[in-house]
């Protein structure tokens, strides 16, 4: 009898810990229902048990299509509960100042101010406002993530414009990769950016839609679609991927945000831009045709790494010139090599203010090693 006991004892342990745990998940996903209602990466971090178009339609309140001028309406995502709407910067190479629209799946229309750009992460960011000025609007977001953080099922959905038919597809692969936008200038087809740090991802029997973000199905944004090819059965998408968002964005929140500039190129993107030389020694970069010296030459052909300036980098009325490749970072007693200009503004917007750093590099002109102290 007493052994009867025990293992009676024993079952309803077990029930209570099953139920005490069943009901801790639902106070938790009730807490994001109705205390967060607004959060939908919270939303499905605890509850995604649901079919894709279903989770496709939650992202689509996170999603918008952005207008200004006469510019063809493009895709951003709200990725903070302050309303900030990430989209592509290439979507803004022809800004010139008219007023930015961002319109809702729910049929709302909101103003945006541009409050971060950058050629580099390819990456705009808007604060959202209503028309009449507000900008501490409530409105749903998602939060960022890496291509690691999806685990469930069909991993990923690729959620284009909420205003077009066939928004939400799933992706059957994902991979990272270097990507390149490519426009005709002058005649002749050339490299108008590379982007080093991105994805890509197949969608099977597509819709025609803009796919212009890449989510997992946990509830984080992995990267806004640049370019794409299509044949008659499938589409091939390129993103890029937003590693730093979360950190610009806090940075912004303080008033903390440098905006650093750095023109020219590393041998990464060299490489891509060399494959679409109009000569021997002549790429096409930022917007312009750069001859390539001999020495630039060596150094790629060596097999460097570096990040080549094509103009002066200036900050605080500090001044590293032209013709310099930028090879290290050293900042708070900590140095490390810098291989792309990517890396490198990854470490600058990282940094705090009041941070001095010191950028290590070789001047081509006298085959020299310089280093140039900047603070922030």
């Amino acid at each position: 009898m007493a052994e009867k006991n025990g293992v009676k004892r024993t079952f309803i342990i077990i029930g209570m810990v099953l139920l005490g745990i069943v009901l801790c998940y639902f106070s938790v996903a009730m807490y994001f229902y109705y205390g967060r209602p607004y959060d939908i990466s919270g939303k499905l971090s605890v509850w995604n048990l649901m079919s894709d178009s279903e989770i496709g339609e939650m992202y689509l309140d996170a999603t918008y299509d952005v207008q200004y001028g006469e510019v063809e309406r493009f895709v951003g995502v709200n990725v903070d509960e302050g309303g900030y709407v990430v989209t592509c910067h290439h979507k803004f190479s022809n800004y010139n100042g008219e007023t930015i629209y961002l319109y809702a799946s729910s049929g709302e229309v909101y103003n945006g101010d541009i409050v971060f750009s950058s050629e580099i992460y390819n990456l705009v960011i808007l604060k959202v406002r209503t028309l009449a000025g507000d900008t501490s609007v409530r409105l749903p977001y998602v939060s960022t993530g890496g291509v690691t953080s999806s685990f469930f099922g069909t991993n990923y959905l690729a959620i284009g414009s909420p205003s077009e038919e066939g928004n939400i597809n799933t992706v059957n692969t994902l991979y990272s990769t270097i990507g390149y936008v490519t426009t005709t200038f002058d005649q002749r087809t050339v490299v108008d950016f590379v982007c080093t740090d991105s994805v890509m991802y197949t969608i099977e029997n597509y819709e025609s839609t803009s796919q212009g973000a890449i989510f997992d199905k946990t509830g984080k944004l992995i990267g806004l679609t640049y370019a794409y090819a299509v044949d008659e059965t499938s589409a091939d998408y390129y993103a890029v991927t937003l590693s730093q968002v979360k950190n610009i964005i806090k940075k912004l929140k303080n008033d903390e945000i440098v905006k650093f500039s750095i023109e020219g190129f590393d041998f990464e993107e060299l490489s891509v831009y060399y494959d679409f030389r109009l000569s021997e020694t002549q790429v096409f970069v930022g917007g312009k045709w750069v001859t390539l010296s001999g020495e630039v030459l060596k150094f790629y052909q060596n097999g460097a790494q570096g990040i080549y300036l094509t103009e002066d980098f200036t900050y605080n009325s500090v001044t590293l010139g032209e013709n310099n490749i930028i090879t290290s970072i050293s900042y708070n007693g900590y140095s490390k090599a810098i291989s792309s200009r990517k890396e490198l503004c990854d470490t600058l917007y990282s940094l705090d203010k009041g941070t001095v750093f010191t950028l290590t590099s070789t001047n081509l002109t006298t085959n020299s090693v310089v280093r140039t102290q900047f603070s922030i």
